[in-house]
């Protein structure tokens, strides 16, 4: 007789500075009272030391345990989620936030224009700490690798990438992000961050909500200001990641860059030219271009999906068109980052569209429909 499956529970706590304890506290009644952990060392500002003991704060009948900083902004039915998120992926380490700026951000966008609900975590940078969840079977461990590497190092998610590496656990990141990161003054110096796509408001629902992209091979990057392409080096299994200027990829996709410049031009260059400088416009094809292969590397075979089917065809019914309208908003929420993102650390002041985000916008959905409409016709592409 085969035995059953161990009945999962999630269990957690919040990670929290005397600094800023109230928020902590603010955040453990939101969720039912979520045990605190203090930082042991308050007089300085080591993420990883308290972080461990944040991991090693678990229940002993926990089978998963939930970190949350004290900076976030939480969904109400965060925890519904997280205990679903377990159900589906119980041997994953799962995070529930990707920065706007970053890989996993990136990899989040391209599986939100692919109708999944979660991606496969960027094996090349951080594995994002803002809100994560671990199997318990791992945290005794975890604690004696980070204990080690806390003697030279202060980055949380740096040390949690390692170790998920070694141990060669999977990382799952969701789709949009269920918690928003606040702004708190970063006890570590870090500038202001926000969610590639956060998820707040109506409950999350759909087919999609359960589907895995993973097995990505090219992922459009906008970056300080520049429109970069990720490209996969090897197998699922043992790769490496490389980033290149989007035009170098552009011809596996059958792109013809000078083509994509001309027909931005016809459609924006002489709109944006009373206030627009030349650096400002080359941060809008940027935006444009990126937005464009968003929508078309979810049609081109350079990436995976498991879980429920998603059909391409339009909803029908209330349930159907509700999830379409919210699949819609997220889309446009996802866009909607892009800009403020790729400002960080840009060649232009963060101010550079001020009163500008109108434009932004369009820019950055004309983009993606340009890409939808190129779609099956890789190989093919009439952008003159």
């Amino acid at each position: 007789m085969t035995a059953a499956p161990p009945r999962l529970s999630l269990d957690g706590v919040v990670m929290t500075h005397p600094r800023r304890s109230h928020a902590a506290r603010a955040l453990s009644a939101a969720l039912g009272d979520l045990r605190v952990v203090m930082d042991p060392h308050p007089g300085g500002s080591n993420a990883l030391i308290t972080s461990i003991e944040a991991w090693g704060a678990y229940a002993p009948d926990a089978t998963h345990h939930l970190v949350l900083q004290d900076d976030v902004i939480v969904r109400p039915d965060l925890l519904v989620q997280a205990r679903r998120a377990v159900e589906l992926f119980p041997d994953a380490a799962l995070s529930f936030y990707a920065n706007w700026d970053s890989l996993n951000g990136a990899a989040a966008r391209l599986a939100l224009m692919a109708g999944c609900g979660w991606v496969e975590a960027v094996r090349w940078e951080f594995f994002p700490t803002l809100a994560t969840v671990l199997p318990v079977r791992l945290l005794d461990e975890y604690g004696r690798f980070a204990e080690a590497a806390a003697q030279v190092h202060f980055e949380d998610d740096e040390v949690l990438f390692d170790f998920l590496q070694v141990k060669g656990v999977p990382g799952y990141v969701s789709v949009p992000a269920l918690v928003e990161h606040g702004d708190l003054t970063s006890l570590v110096g870090n500038p202001k961050r926000r969610a590639a796509c956060y998820g707040g408001g109506e409950p999350l629902r759909g087919p999609g909500q359960d589907r895995l992209a993973h097995s990505l091979t090219l992922c459009p990057f906008f970056y300080r200001g520049m429109a970069f392409l990720l490209v996969r080096v090897g197998e699922p299994a043992d790769h490496a990641w490389r980033y290149v200027h989007w035009s170098r990829g552009a011809p596996r996709l059958g792109l013809d860059p000078a083509a994509l410049r001309r027909r931005f031009d016809r459609e924006f260059a002489a709109s944006v030219a009373p206030w627009a400088s030349q650096g400002q416009t080359e941060f809008l094809f940027s935006l444009w271009v990126v937005a464009l292969l968003l929508g078309l590397i979810p049609r081109t075979g350079h990436l995976k999906t498991s879980g429920p089917p998603v059909s391409d065809a339009p909803a029908s019914g209330a349930t159907g068109e509700a999830d379409a309208a919210q699949h819609q908003a997220l889309i446009a929420a996802a866009l909607g980052t892009l800009a403020p993102g790729a400002l960080m650390d840009s060649a232009l002041p963060d101010d550079s569209f001020a009163g500008r985000a109108e434009w932004l916008l369009r820019i950055a959905h004309d983009g993606y429909e340009a890409g939808r409409e190129v779609g099956g016709g890789v190989g093919h592409v009439g952008l003159t």
